[in-house]
């Protein structure tokens, strides 16, 4: 019988520290056993303890340590696939490009893409989702492709390749910034409360959402919202330019193309993670938060005056329509009188 032991690697000396104390009979490290080789390899990590850019390396690496029909499960952060600049790009780029890879699923809203590494190389990849739905993790599956093909994409996610079986062109390169690095949603457990506390205190801006039938309402505000979803920013600059992008008539369309992709609420907010934004110069950001509350302000007053208007005409109009109406005086009846 074939003797299996279990390594537990952990490259985060938190992480090292607190496990050790609570397995002290458990076999776990904290450096990579280079010399070693296994039949399997899981890792899993959100990116809480170290950046994605130094785990992305570190698992890509990780891989050559395998036997030579060892398999993996990988579980990597999403900002991977959201910041794809540096290590990041090379080694999704890696991962791609392996004929072993089975499949590569989006974990939503936990923030994690699956990576499955399989004993021989196959002819085409699986793309998908994994969404929470109550107690279910429900499956989401994409039409599978030939590995080349999702390497040669400008910019490879899941949402980008879920839209684009929906003819939609989700817009953004690698160079532009994912909503994902730009704002901290509100379901983002590696942000503790007393961490949202302190960005609240210090003038956070929130953007909320509140999906419809057939619109997805969108909202700036500096309150802490109670019941939708938001996504949280640390200045005004980042909030307003995400405001702008999601309420015009493209951000609209594609936030409910999004929306048609998942299930839940939360879902759908985790997903905008991916939506790319063009990087503004300092004054054009600042004109930008000018020219989206003037246009703000001459909504709300045309709104108004425009519903003054309709009342008074209403009013006019529901006069003529009426009949007059006749007053009587009820002491003039003799039964009401003492």
């Amino acid at each position: 019988m074939k003797i299996r032991k279990v390594v537990l690697y952990t490259a985060s000396p938190v992480c090292y520290s607190i496990l050790t104390r609570l397995y002290p009979m458990a076999q776990i490290i904290n450096q990579w056993p280079h010399r070693s080789y296994f039949d399997h390899i899981f890792t899993g990590t959100v990116g809480m303890f170290q950046s994605s850019e130094d785990i992305v390396e570190e698992v890509a690496n990780g891989l050559h340590n395998l036997v030579p029909e060892g398999t993996a499960q990988l579980f990597l952060p999403a900002a991977m696939a959201q910041n794809q600049l540096g290590l990041n790009n090379m080694a999704l780029q890696f991962f791609l490009n392996q004929k072993r890879v089975e499949v590569i699923r989006e974990w939503t809203p936990l923030g994690a893409y699956e990576i499955v590494y399989g004993k021989y190389d196959i002819k085409k990849m699986r793309v998908g989702l994994r969404e929470r739905v109550g107690e279910e993790w429900k499956a989401i599956n994409y039409i599978p492709l030939p590995h080349g093909v999702f390497a040669q994409l400008p910019v490879f996610t899941v949402l980008n390749y879920g839209l684009s079986l929906r003819s939609i062109l989700l817009p953004g390169g690698q160079t532009d910034v994912a909503l994902g690095q730009d704002g901290i949603y509100c379901i983002d457990s590696r942000v503790s409360q007393l961490g949202r506390n302190a960005l609240v205190e210090s003038g956070a801006y929130f953007l909320t959402f509140k999906r419809y039938a057939d619109h997805v309402d969108v909202d700036i505000t500096t309150e802490a919202p109670t019941e939708d979803i938001y996504w949280m920013f640390p200045d005004a600059e980042l909030a307003y330019m995400w405001y702008a992008y999601f309420c015009s008539t493209t951000g609209q369309t594609l936030i409910q193309e999004v929306s048609m992709l998942v299930q839940t609420d939360e879902s759908f907010g985790y997903m905008l993670s991916s939506v790319r934004r063009r990087v503004l110069d300092v004054n054009d950001e600042a004109q930008l938060i000018t020219s989206v509350q003037a246009a703000d302000e001459a909504y709300i007053k045309a709104v108004t005056e425009a519903t003054e208007d309709w009342k008074s005409t209403v009013d006019e109009l529901g006069a003529q329509v009426m009949p007059p109406t006749t007053s009587i005086d009820i002491e003039d009846y003799s039964d009401y009188k003492n």
